[in-house]
This record gives C-alpha cells, sequence and structure tokens, in this order.
C-alpha cells in the first residue's frame, strides 16, 4: 500500500502523467450515455500456471521511468541527463516500456525453471536465466526494455520456459491494470 500511495502522490504531482506511463481513457456509460473517465495505471499484467499448479507465471510491464531508473541509473547527474533526452519521446506519446517475468513458487519445495524468451508486442530477448526459487518465494528474469506509445490497453505476450525438463511455451494477452485494479489487487499488501 506504501508503494501505491507513494506513486499516486507523485503521480498527482506531475505535470505531464504520460512521463510516468498512465493514461486517462473517456468511455460512454452503457446506462447513462455520459462519459466517465477510466484511469490507467502504468501497469500491465499476464498470468498463467504451471501445468502442476505450484507456479506462478506473472508477466509485468511497467510504462515510464519507474523501472528504468530503479534499475539502470545510479548517480543524480545521469538521472537528469537521462530523464532530459527522454523528453522528446514523452512529447510523442512515446514511454520506456520495462517487461519481466516473474516466477512465483507456491509449492513447498524448491523449483527450477529457465526463462529462455520474451516477446512483448514486436520486441523480443533471448533470456539464458536459470533460476532456482525457494518455496512461497519469487524471481525475476532480467527485463526487456523498449520504448513504446503510452496509449494503449492491450499488448499480445509470448514467454518460453523450461521446467522439470520441459519446454514451455505461453502465449497470450497482457492488460493494462486500471487504477483501481491495482488498489483492489496489491492494497493489502
Amino acid at each position: 500500500m506504501t508503494f501505491f500511495k507513494r506513486l499516486i502522490s507523485w503521480f498527482a504531482k506531475s505535470p505531464d502523467r504520460r512521463h510516468y506511463g498512465y493514461m486517462v481513457e473517456s468511455k460512454p456509460n452503457p446506462e447513462t450515455g455520459e462519459l466517465e473517465a477510466v484511469h490507467y495505471s502504468p501497469y500491465y499484467e499476464f498470468e498463467s500456471y504451471s501445468e502442476d499448479g505450484s507456479m506462478l507465471i506473472r508477466l509485468v510491464i511497467t510504462l515510464g521511468l519507474e523501472r528504468v531508473v530503479n534499475t539502470k541509473l545510479s548517480s543524480e547527474s545521469s538521472v537528469a541527463g537521462f530523464l532530459e533526452s527522454r523528453d522528446e519521446f514523452y512529447k510523442d506519446g512515446l514511454v520506456d516500456w520495462v517487461s519481466e517475468i516473474y516466477f512465483i513458487n507456491q509449492s513447498e519445495s524448491d523449483i527450477q525453471v529457465k526463462a529462455t524468451h520474451i516477446k512483448v508486442g514486436q520486441e523480443a530477448l533471448a533470456l539464458e536465466d536459470e533460476l532456482t526459487i525457494a518455496p512461497f518465494t519469487s524471481s525475476i528474469t532480467h527485463p526487456l526494455r523498449s520504448i513504446n506509445s503510452v496509449y494503449g490497453s492491450e499488448s499480445d505476450i509470448e514467454i518460453t520456459f523450461i521446467y522439470k525438463n520441459k519446454e514451455y511455451k505461453v502465449a497470450g494477452v497482457a492488460k493494462r491494470m486500471t487504477v483501481d485494479a491495482i488498489n483492489l489487487k496489491y492494497a493489502g499488501q
């Protein structure tokens, strides 16, 4: 909840919320015909389970600077330069996309998995992440980084991994979560 409050506070102060991956869409209410604003968060998610049900596979796409700044840049001066170089992209409605696979062990034994490929939209990355995941914990793959549109609410995805000596390919659609959906899903954590 603390993270969510910090993010919303940051969002409220921002003069241009697209920098942080937010989007507002107006949709007509089917009952009243009035336009209603739908506030989309900077997060897309896709979830699937392993065949044996012991592992949750979650692909998370984070729009904006949150994951880029937290994982790539360290000094304040490099952050400032990086942000300035991104301004032109942001003016055109483009933002950073950081896509990561979370493997969540829901069993009472260690799990070993090797992530081999991630594809989000037209961008793809070969992975060689060999992970040993302790019971009731998770591991995250290396990120796929790209620049893409801040607008939209769905993205085709593909994940390939090896689990229990068998290769799995999971394909689907990652859906952008609304701010309300994020609050409902993660507020208690």
